[in-house]
């Protein structure tokens, strides 16, 4: 699932909280979301994949929600919103190690705002999200600047098992939890990401490099790409130029970095 969603001057918080969370739990029809949002310019495109997420819990300002990890259905991917910092001009993107609705969150963690998406409810913005059952992604455009792409991303289990996702953003992952080669376990680390897998998409009847995302660790037991999503050289193309790939699918160009010269192809729905 792809959706642009664009949302208007004076938009409230209730509003674009709700628009975010209804796009991430399958709505497809724009003409259902709220008054706040601009629906003249807002899409939302299925394409290729459904989102894949369920709503467990929306309590005040907060929202949790799942997705069942692809090798182990008993473990649950966790995605935590928080609208309370729109007045702070971000929506928070967290992660949990677990959810129960009698006591609720476990070992939250939250990235902080310079790496979250910006909202801007005083004069409107535009929020890119992508959600498959794997991952889901952000990526804001307030005021002529970008934000680094964000979310939570589905990690292999195996050769390694670990926790099974991780928070993500710009260069780095976060893992709920990882083991060290020393025996340690790690809850939200940092682990930096490499791309040094290469594939060549069609790009205007032009070839072009890209490459898998991959999480590996000299320190942590972790192996790993993130899913759905190829690095670009940098500077190729423009951002949300679409490009073609030879396996049938179109992508979107993202910045990876502020909207400077680093590039991501995103799956266009």
């Amino acid at each position: 699932m792809y959706a642009s969603y664009f949302y208007n001057a004076g938009a409230t918080e209730t509003d674009v909280f709700n628009d975010i969370i209804a796009i991430l739990t399958g709505e497809t029809d724009v003409n259902n979301l709220s008054a706040s949002c601009d629906k003249t310019n807002t899409q939302i495109k299925t394409d290729y994949s459904p989102s894949g997420w369920n709503l467990e819990s929306l309590s005040g300002s907060q929202a949790v929600l799942s997705s069942p990890h692809s090798e182990d259905n008993t473990r649950e991917k966790l995605l935590v919103l928080d609208s309370s910092t729109f007045s702070s001009g971000y929506l928070k993107v967290g992660s949990a190690k677990s959810y129960d609705p009698s006591s609720g969150l476990s070992y939250a963690y939250f990235l902080s705002s310079p790496l979250s998406p910006k909202i801007d409810l005083t004069n409107g913005g535009r929020l890119e999200i992508y959600a498959d059952p794997k991952i889901v992604l952000f990526l804001s455009y307030t005021g002529g600047t970008f934000s680094d792409w964000a979310g939570v991303c589905e990690t292999k289990l195996s050769p390694y098992d670990n926790k099974g996702w991780a928070l993500i953003r710009d260069a780095f992952v976060y893992p709920a939890e990882v083991t060290a080669f020393s025996g340690n376990v790690y809850s939200w680390n940092s682990v930096a990401l490499s791309s040094p897998l290469g594939r060549e998409p069609k790009y205007n009847g032009s070839e072009v490099e890209a490459s898998r995302i991959l999480i590996t660790s000299p320190s942590y037991k972790l192996l790993s790409e993130i899913p759905s999503v190829y690095e670009l050289p940098d500077n190729f193309g423009a951002i949300f130029d679409t490009i073609n790939f030879p396996d049938g699918k179109t992508y979107i160009i993202w910045s990876n970095d502020i909207g400077t010269s680093d590039r991501v192809a995103i799956p266009w729905g």
